[in-house]
C-alpha cells in the first residue's frame, strides 16, 4: 500500500495483470479448473499478504475484483461499494497513520481469512494502539469480491468453509 507510483513486487517479478485484472499466477491457476480453488485461493493469499504488508497499493489494486465489497452494512457510510472505495478507504487510512500486518491466512473454499494486527496511530484515543482482528476475503475467479470483518479466528473460518 505505498504512496505514489512505485510498484513493489514481493517475488521481484514484474506484475502483468490480464484484462480481468487477477495477476498471471492467479490466472494460471484459475483455468487449471473449479477443482484448483485451494491452488488459486493459497497463489491469491500469497499475493495479498505480501501486497498488504508492503502497504503496495497497485498490487492490493489487482487482486480486488472491481465490483468488491468492504464491510457489514451496504447503509453505512464507511461501506464500500466497489474496488475504487477500497483503495480510497485504505490510502486514507495510511495518510492518518494506521498500519495493519497481515500475520496469518488460512484458505478454503470460499477464500481467505486473515489475522490482521493493527497499529492506530493514537494510544491515547478510544481504540487501543493495537487490535487483532480477523477479515474474511472472499474470492471469486481469482479475485477478491467481499471483505468481511469476523469477531474471532473461529467465525473467520467457518465463513470459508463450505
Amino acid at each position: 500500500m505505498s504512496n505514489g507510483d512505485r510498484r513493489n513486487d514481493i517475488s521481484g517479478r514484474d506484475r502483468q495483470g490480464g484484462r480481468d485484472g487477477a495477476p498471471a499466477e492467479v490466472r494460471a491457476a484459475s483455468v487449471r479448473g473449479s477443482g484448483q480453488d485451494r491452488v488459486v485461493h493459497e497463489a491469491l493469499a500469497t499475493q495479498l499478504r505480501g501486497a498488504f504488508n508492503a502497504r503496495d497499493i497497485d498490487a492490493l489494486h489487482s487482486l480486488l475484483a472491481e465490483g468488491a465489497t468492504w464491510g457489514e452494512d451496504p447503509s453505512s457510510d464507511s461501506f464500500c461499494r466497489d474496488r475504487n472505495d477500497i483503495i480510497r478507504h485504505l490510502k486514507q487510512l495510511l495518510a492518518e497513520g494506521v498500519r495493519a500486518t497481515i500475520v496469518e491466512t488460512t484458505t478454503g473454499p470460499r477464500g481467505i481469512a486473515a489475522h490482521v494486527e493493527v497499529e492506530w496511530p493514537e494510544p491515547d484515543g478510544p481504540r487501543p494502539d493495537r487490535i487483532s482482528i480477523s477479515q474474511v476475503y472472499v474470492v471469486t475467479d481469482g479475485l477478491v469480491t467481499e471483505i468481511h470483518g469476523h469477531d474471532d479466528k473461529d467465525s473467520a473460518l467457518a465463513a470459508i468453509s463450505d
